[in-house]
């Protein structure tokens, strides 16, 4: 019987199992796409919806943003090409999400083209019934090329 329940486990285990998320998750997870989605597409409306009036952004040289100083830098000289996350992780605490994203960017800024790697953490919070983001910190950036 132990071999047979082994060789399930290492054999015989659906492919393509999910565990199921947290409908809270859902949302954080779809939120990170959204907002990346809107970064490459200027879409200020989408981004308006997502980011929290008291948003700051942390970049990884160090320069601090506020909402509305991040809309102005990418409506001024920065291009975002392309954000593809190549890692999500969510940690749920009542009316905080915590999400751990690693995000692979090619942008040109300053008229300057590259490709780099941010690891970063994110804080949602919970207002009025909604999810917003409320700061971004990138901890870790790595160029590319």
């Amino acid at each position: 019987m132990r071999t047979f329940l082994v060789m399930f486990v290492l054999v015989g285990w659906p492919v393509g199992v999910t565990i199921a998320q947290n409908p809270d998750e859902a949302v954080l997870r779809s939120l990170e796409r959204a907002q990346a989605n809107a970064v490459v597409e200027m879409d200020f409306d989408a981004l308006e919806e997502i980011y929290a009036d008291d948003f700051i952004f942390t970049h990884g040289t160090g320069e601090v943003h506020d909402k509305t100083r991040w809309f102005d830098a990418l409506s001024s000289g920065r291009d975002y090409l392309s954000r593809e996350h190549e890692m999500i992780e969510v940690e749920l605490h009542g009316d905080l999400g915590i999400v751990y994203g690693v995000l692979l960017v090619h942008a040109k800024i300053n008229g300057v083209e590259g490709q780099f790697r941010a690891r970063y953490v994110r804080v949602y919070k919970q207002r009025e019934g909604r999810w917003l983001l409320v700061s971004h910190r990138t901890v870790d950036q790595s160029k590319i090329s």
